[in-house]
């Protein structure tokens, strides 16, 4: 039995959350949840996917002997490719026993930008404005509002990797050189405030040396 079928005939209980989003409009019960209006957005999509595709052989008929116009063209086949493959994972998300919310809003936050990024096609563009308010219409008080910043805190506060075997292999001397050194200040006679200043020069030295790209005859 397919989705459409099996949407009007189990009990709610039993329907996905896209068998749902397609009974939402004469169920009234079935209303207000966060994938209300699903079903329309994908139909919608699908139809301006069509419509694109045809549009972009035309213009790969047209222009079959321009190369600028063609690399164009594979750069719109290829958006439009993507976007396939993330309406797929969509509806299977939304269709799937084990539906989980943080994901799906992950998703419409994804399938923003990859709407957007269209005004960047020529022939594409004119998609745009209506798959941008088809995803809009989703419910605001579901929308994701936290964590849309991790990516950065990550980007900034991430940890340094070593860009090769070399690499890797002089931060461990260096990491193995400052445990010895470190060994050696709690058995010295040195001042708690010259311990410090040690201490700090060697986590300074294994942080440059972490964060360095250099290969290894620069080191001599």
């Amino acid at each position: 039995m397919s989705v459409v079928e099996s949407s009007g005939s189990l009990p709610r209980s039993q329907l996905s959350r896209l068998q749902r989003s397609m009974t939402s409009r004469r169920n009234r019960h079935l209303s207000g949840a966060s994938t209300e209006g699903l079903a329309e957005f994908l139909s919608e999509s699908a139809g301006r996917l069509a419509s694109a595709l045809r549009g972009v052989a035309l213009t790969t008929q047209a222009t079959a002997t321009d190369e600028t116009k063609i690399s164009d063209t594979y750069a719109d086949v290829y958006a439009l490719r993507d976007f396939v493959f993330y309406l797929i994972d969509l509806f299977n998300l939304a269709n799937s026993a084990a539906f989980d919310e943080a994901v799906f809003q992950v998703y419409l936050d994804i399938g923003k930008g990859m709407i957007a990024s269209f005004d960047s096609h020529i022939s594409l563009s004119d998609m745009t404005h209506t798959l941008k308010t088809g995803i809009d219409r989703f419910s605001s008080s579901s929308k994701l509002s936290t964590g849309q910043s991790m990516e950065r805190i990550w980007t900034c506060c991430r940890p340094s990797t070593p860009a090769s075997l070399p690499h890797l292999q002089r931060v461990m001397q260096v990491e193995r050189l400052a445990e010895r050194l470190d060994g050696l200040l709690w058995i010295s006679d040195a001042s708690l405030r010259d311990m410090n200043q040690l201490r700090k020069s060697i986590r300074s030295l294994v942080s440059i040396t972490a964060g360095a790209a250099s290969d290894d005859s620069d080191l001599h």
